[in-house]
């Protein structure tokens, strides 16, 4: 009898570890039914990007970093479908560096939701700076040069923002390294110095005026500087184009005596 009573109890437990099972089994497969119904989301990462996508095309330099504001959602929509996303409505503010727009949800050309969204965006303006210390009467070059990150808020009009504005030149004054570097702090290498004579030019279609002048002012290639005419003692302006040679801007104050 107790063998029995054993026997029955055994089986008993046997039959509920296996319920158990089953029914651990059946939650895990429906876990995964789930899983694999759930086709597609919609991240806040995926936004944000889209949203900076959408602000560089609309003529905002790269990189930009946008935020969401008003949710801390990480999963903004998400379906058993494939869709697809953008944006309408977009605008930006940025004296507020803020955005806002519509997220649309497409699912072909069916229109599966709309979202009101809304958030900031932070730009960064990549700025060329010098790798190492170059003092005055150096010449920056290519190598010469880096880069570093501002805001644009940041950035005055007298800052260089283009390298081809460096290379070539040479600092007025030693200029650090890993620092924005302004306009009035870098000039073409001295091709002319103040009290060289220099060949004065000046050509038209058919005809070209020479005479020879001194030099008032240190000048690089392309510096506009004075200089006195010898055969008249007027002071005009001529671009220098090389060593020794500036064109004339108003070849009106060349005299008649130069040479033709």
């Amino acid at each position: 009898m107790n063998a029995r009573r054993h026997s029955k109890r055994t089986l008993d437990d046997t039959l509920a570890m296996v319920m158990f099972a089953l029914i651990f089994l059946l939650a895990a497969a429906q876990t995964a039914l789930s899983k694999e119904a759930l086709y597609a989301q919609a991240t806040r990462t995926d936004i944000e990007s889209l949203v900076s996508e959408t602000l560089v095309h609309e003529g905002m330099a790269e990189p930009i970093n946008a935020t969401i504001t008003g949710t801390d959602a990480q999963v903004i929509f998400e379906s058993a479908e494939p869709f697809d996303i953008t944006m309408e409505e977009f605008a930006k503010d940025p004296r507020q560096n803020s955005w806002k727009g519509t997220l649309v949800i497409l699912s072909g050309d069916t229109i599966l939701k709309r979202i009101a969204l809304e958030g900031k965006y932070d730009s960064k303006t990549k700025v060329p700076v010098l790798v190492r210390r170059v003092g005055q009467g150096e010449m920056i070059s290519k190598n010469d040069i880096d880069w570093i990150e501002m805001s644009p808020a940041r950035i005055r009009k007298d800052i260089v923002t283009d390298p081809n504005d460096l290379i070539g030149k040479t600092p007025r004054r030693v200029i650090s390294e890993n620092r924005v570097i302004r306009t009035s702090e870098i000039e073409s290498p001295h091709v002319i110095k103040k009290g060289d004579l220099v060949q004065m030019n000046y050509a038209i279609p058919y005809m070209e005026i020479r005479t020879v002048g001194l030099a008032l002012e240190n000048g690089g290639t392309g510096d506009l500087v004075k200089v006195r005419n010898n055969t008249s003692n007027i002071v005009i302006q001529a671009t220098i184009i090389g060593v020794g040679t500036v064109q004339v801007v108003d070849p009106v104050q060349l005299t008649f005596n130069s040479r033709i």
